[in-house]
Formats: C-alpha cells, sequence, structure tokens
C-alpha cells in the first residue's frame, strides 16, 4: 500500500468518526449529559455548561447538549460579561440567580416550603345581595400561606387560602401582629386572641368569578370573629385559624351591589418564610425619589451613582447581550437539525425549580425559545445601530429651580431639584434622536429576524408528537394558531420579497419587512414621511405666568402628525398596509376583498381572526378555563 493511499483511508476513517460514533463515544456523551443534568439540578449552571460543552466537543449536534447549554447559558446571563460591566460601572454587585431564585433558600424553595397545608375544613359562602340564599362555592384549597413579613412601616401577619382554576375562589387576611385592635390598645397577637372583623387592624376579604370582566365592590360592613387557636409567632411555628360566621363584603358584576361572604372553619398551617426576593440582593432595587434637597427622582439618583455613562458604552453592552443570545439560538438550531422531531426533548429537572415532577420541553418549545432569542438579539442589534443622545448622560444632569404646588393653593413654589435639564435633553435630543450610528448595519439584525420568524411560526404550527410545555396544535386552539402561525410566515417572507407579500387569511393587508431593510427608518426619512420639520419640540418656561407648570422649560415629542393608525402606518414608510377606508352601506359579503360588512351594515377593513379580542378570549378560555396549549404541569406555579 503506498503512502498516500494510507493517508487518504486515515483521513476518510477520521472524518466518518466524525460522523458515526464509537458505543464508547455514545457512553461518553450520556454520562456528560447526565452529569451536566445533575449539575443542572444543583445549581451549578456553569459547570452544567462545560459538561454540555464537552458532549458537543465530540458531537456538535447533540441534541440534549445543545439544549442544555443553551438552558445553563441563559441562567447564567446575568453573570455575563456585558452585563457585569454594566452593573460595575454603576457600582452595582450582580444577582444571584443560583442562590436566591434556585438554591435552597431561594425563591423556589421557599416557595414549595410555603404550598398545601395540614388541615382545613374552612367553608365559603356567597349571596349575590342582602338577604339572599347563600351558596356553597365549594372551597377546595390547593395552598394555604402563613407569612410573617416585616416592613420598614412594621411587621404583618399575611394569610391566604386559594385554589387554582376554573372559577377561582380565594380568602386573604391580613393584620399587624403586634397590635391586632385599633380600638382596644395594643394588643399583640398570642394563642387564644379573638380578633373582631368590626375594630381589628387589618384586612380580610374574599374573591371568587362572578361571570364578568368588570366587578363591583359590595358596601356591606365586615362582621364575625377570627380566633388564633395557636398564633406562632416565627417562620417554622404551626398557626391554627378559626373563622366563625366571618361575613365580608363581596363583589357584584353590576352597581351598587351589596352581596357578602360567610366564611366558617379551621385551618392548620406552618408559618413559612416570605416567598419574595429579598431587596437588598437585587441591583437597583433600591432606588427611589430623593426628597432632598435637592430633590431628585429615581432616574437622577441611579445616574448620579454611576460612573460614566454613553450611548457608546449602552450600544456595546446592548450588541454584546445580543450576541449571547445569537450564539445560544445557533446551539438551538443544530438541536432543530435533527431529522427525527421525537428526539428534539429535554427534560429540567424538577430539583431545579423545586416541584412535583420534571418539566418536559419538545420540538414546539424548543422552536418557541429559537424564535424568542432571536427577535430579541435582532430587537437588540436594531436598537443598537440608532442613537438616541450623544456624550456623557450625566451632562444633561443639572441643579435648577422647579416651580410646582407643594400645598395644594395653587401659588408656585420654587424647588430645589436636580435633574435632567429640558433644555439639555431637547437639544440632545432633537440632533441625535434615532439618528444613524458609526457604522450603521443592518446585516446581522435582518437575518436574525428572519431566523426568529422562522422559528416562531414553526413552533405555532407543529404538531406534538411528545409531550412539552406548549401545544399550539391541540384540537381546540390549532385553527386559531395556525391561522397566526402563516400570518408570522408571510411576514417573514417579506424580509427578502421585492414587494409585498399579503397575510393569507386577511389578503388585504400587506407586510413588507424588506422595505425597512432596504431603506431603513431613521430619523431624516421619519421626518420627510410625516412632513415634520423636528422631532422634538421645545417650550422654555414663561416665569410670569401664574400658573406653576408654565413656568418651567418643557420638552416633548412631536407627534402632531400622528392622529390616526393610518398616520403610524405612513410613517413607518410601506411596512405594513391596509386597504382605503370605504365606509358604504352593505349586506352580506358585499364589501370585496378587504373588508367585511359589519354589524351596522357599514363595510369596513377586515383584521384577520387571530388579531381579534373575540379570538383570543377563545383560546385563552379553552380547555376548562385553563389555555389547552400551555400544559398542566406548569399549573403549580400559579401558587408562587
Amino acid at each position: 500500500m503506498t503512502k498516500q493511499r494510507l493517508l487518504l483511508i486515515t483521513a476518510l476513517a477520521l472524518g466518518a468518526c466524525t460522523h458515526d460514533l464509537t458505543p464508547s463515544e455514545e457512553l461518553k456523551n450520556d454520562n456528560g449529559n447526565n452529569s451536566a443534568r445533575g449539575h443542572l439540578s444543583a445549581t451549578d449552571f456553569a459547570s452544567a455548561r462545560s459538561e454540555y460543552q464537552g458532549v458537543l466537543t465530540r458531537s456538535p449536534n447533540n441534541v440534549e447538549a445543545n439544549i442544555g447549554w443553551v438552558i445553563a447559558d441563559l441562567l447564567l446571563l446575568p453573570d455575563s460579561a456585558p452585563v457585569t460591566e454594566l452593573l460595575r460601572q454603576c457600582n452595582e454587585s450582580g444577582f444571584d440567580v443560583a442562590a436566591d431564585i434556585f438554591g435552597r433558600d431561594g425563591v423556589l424553595a421557599r416557595a414549595e416550603a410555603s404550598r398545601g397545608f395540614t388541615s382545613s375544613d374552612v367553608t365559603l359562602h356567597y349571596a349575590a345581595s342582602a338577604g339572599a340564599t347563600y351558596t356553597n362555592l365549594e372551597l377546595a384549597p390547593v395552598a394555604i400561606r402563613s407569612q410573617l413579613l416585616n416592613w420598614s412601616s412594621g411587621r404583618e401577619l399575611y394569610l391566604s387560602i386559594s385554589e387554582r382554576e376554573p372559577d377561582p375562589s380565594s380568602i386573604y387576611v391580613s393584620l399587624n401582629p403586634d397590635d391586632v385592635d385599633v380600638a382596644a390598645g395594643v394588643q399583640p397577637l398570642v394563642d387564644g386572641t379573638v380578633i373582631d372583623l368590626a375594630t381589628f387592624d387589618g384586612y380580610a376579604g374574599a374573591h371568587h368569578a362572578v361571570g364578568s370582566d368588570i366587578q363591583y365592590g359590595s358596601d356591606a360592613q365586615a362582621s364575625g370573629t377570627i380566633t388564633f387557636v395557636r398564633a406562632g409567632q416565627r417562620a417554622g411555628d404551626t398557626i391554627e385559624v378559626r373563622f366563625d360566621e366571618v361575613v365580608l363584603p363581596g363583589y357584584c358584576a353590576s352597581t351598587p351591589c351589596d352581596a357578602v361572604y360567610r366564611i366558617n372553619g379551621t385551618f392548620v398551617d406552618t408559618i413559612s418564610v416570605p416567598t419574595g426576593l429579598d431587596p437588598s440582593r437585587i441591583p437597583f432595587a433600591d432606588l427611589a425619589d430623593d426628597p432632598g434637597p435637592p430633590r431628585r427622582s429615581a432616574d437622577v439618583v441611579l445616574f448620579d451613582r454611576c460612573d460614566d455613562i454613553d450611548r457608546a458604552f449602552l450600544a456595546k453592552r446592548a450588541t454584546e447581550i445580543g450576541d449571547l443570545l445569537a450564539e445560544q439560538s445557533a446551539h438551538l438550531g443544530r438541536a432543530l437539525a435533527n431529522p427525527d422531531p421525537s428526539e428534539v426533548r429535554f427534560t429540567i429537572p424538577k430539583g431545579l425549580l423545586h416541584v412535583d415532577t420534571d418539566l418536559p420541553l419538545d420540538i414546539t418549545d424548543i422552536y418557541l425559545l429559537k424564535g424568542a432569542l432571536d427577535i430579541a438579539s435582532a430587537a437588540i442589534e436594531i436598537a443598537a445601530q440608532y442613537k438616541v443622545a450623544e456624550g456623557r448622560v450625566q451632562d444633561m444632569i443639572a441643579d435648577y429651580c422647579k416651580w410646582a404646588d407643594e400645598d395644594g393653593n395653587s401659588v408656585p413654589e420654587c424647588v430645589d431639584t436636580r435633574g435632567f435639564s429640558p433644555a439639555a435633553l431637547a437639544m440632545n435630543f432633537e440632533m441625535n434622536l434615532l439618528d444613524r450610528a458609526p457604522a450603521f448595519d443592518l446585516t446581522r439584525a435582518q437575518q436574525r429576524l428572519s431566523d426568529g420568524l422562522v422559528a416562531t411560526a414553526s413552533a405555532l404550527r407543529q404538531s406534538n408528537s411528545t409531550p412539552g410545555l406548549f401545544d399550539f396544535q391541540a384540537p381546540a386552539v390549532s385553527a386559531h394558531f395556525t391561522e397566526l402561525g402563516n400570518a408570522i410566515a408571510a411576514a417573514q417572507a417579506s424580509i427578502t420579497a421585492s414587494a409585498p407579500v399579503s397575510l393569507p387569511s386577511a389578503p388585504g393587508i400587506r407586510v413588507h419587512l424588506g422595505s425597512y431593510f432596504t431603506n431603513p427608518l431613521d430619523r431624516a426619512r421619519l421626518l420627510s414621511l410625516t412632513g415634520l420639520s423636528s422631532l422634538i419640540v421645545f417650550e422654555p418656561g414663561d416665569s410670569t405666568s401664574p400658573d406653576w407648570y408654565e413656568r418651567n422649560d418643557r420638552w416633548y415629542l412631536n407627534l402632531e402628525s400622528f392622529e390616526t393608525g393610518d398616520d403610524v402606518l405612513a410613517a413607518l414608510g410601506g411596512l405594513v398596509t391596509v386597504p382605503p377606508e370605504n365606509p358604504v352601506a352593505c349586506s352580506g359579503t358585499s364589501c370585496g376583498e378587504g373588508y367585511r360588512c359589519n354589524e351596522g351594515s357599514v363595510c369596513e377593513r377586515a383584521a384577520p381572526r387571530f388579531a381579534t379580542g373575540e379570538a383570543w378570549e377563545s383560546v385563552l378560555a379553552s380547555g376548562d378555563e385553563w389555555p389547552a396549549f400551555v400544559s398542566e404541569v406548569l399549573r403549580v406555579f400559579q401558587d408562587l
């Protein structure tokens, strides 16, 4: 055998190994994926991503590893370089997602601990009016939550009894455990305390579905007693509460309303720790208006806290985040390249989410996630290509006198204020708003948007063969989401089309996203399309005006040309076109394509059914009050 032939055979053998795995390599991949899943469940996201990357090094198209890598990378996004750089610029520490959300003491773990209860025989009755016969609402609680909360204004004991859909009913009680009765002096909550609903320091209420989107509260007075057989003083203590002939204001579908609820019975629970996030651990959570002097709004407080911030810095961080999302999308694209749709699946371990069952993802969910990543990265990329204002944000903040009505007597008073100078903002925005940033280029945004629309349309039209979180082709909703998916596919096709593309279900409406990428909307084009001379209007204050508002400088967007929806469409330069209004008398189907005959026998422009409120109400109400396209496994998160 010649040397050349040996080299050729060796190359072919190595090439074959990259596609056809040996049993040993398959075992390595299985072990790597299993190890990564364990790290994911243990909230060690960096190790999980590393394990998945090891599998991808051997098998770049491994479905589980690609999807798992994306899940881990998304969970690590708050620790990514662009996010941490932004926080560092504002002298803020990061947010520990692993510990504060998914950890043993995180939000999900505390929510899990607060779900359920020891026992309950609480009944909830409803009377639609005073003196009417009570109806038993058959309260079947799935969660009773008892929490001691500490606020800056004091402590609160919060109790809730709730059930899930359909037609969920609930009972709420909150009170001050340090002084339970406003009429009897200081009385702390202890075992055996009896609370009179007419005088206690707190709030009690109940609610159920009254069959109307608009509900009116009753003027009825609360009465009855709540006895704390066992009060509980701290998280982990047992609490036993008895309702005795408690009457609370109810709700009606019309007014006037004098409906009432009647509550009786006892429940036993364990006081749990609060399930919400600790604000001290969330970046910027402490931002608030500063009364001064000088008085500062929360946004001014933010930028005073940050080091130099300008458009270029923000655009760079945004672009980097968009690139991270695009990389995640690419991994999902490799997973979706699998020829067998039933193999495109992933299981989020129940240990990560602190729930009773694993969360399955199937091909529909992966398409949906990919679409969201692509569209988000496209939007970020587009935003980064435009200017808003130039220079340091801090340079537009100044100390000045702002006129205000401080005491309500309409006598203007000059208040020492630190804020964004209206004159500086107006001048900067007028020169830069929607102008093109240096190296303006929408090529990447165009491709990402196209990919995102393809994936989203595929998710809506995909028939599921394995269980997942979403099934948009469930029998009760398939027609709606197929129509919506077809419209999205038409919008995607319009990106590269030379002419507008009609929506399949509403031919009168045409979309041409390609017109934006061939002739991008920017400041100059928007002014040309609208006939405006400027995008910003600045009005200097009148120091002699008796009206305090008129004494202050002010600016606003020039929207005088946007009086109707048609004005907005015209300003978009052909992205969406609709047939002209034709309000002529009609009957039946005599209006022609693009129009419909409305209830008043007048022709009006026809909207696609998926865009109507009636269609969405039908879809969201399908499946026994639980949307038919959403998996039942997600119901547990209603209790969070």
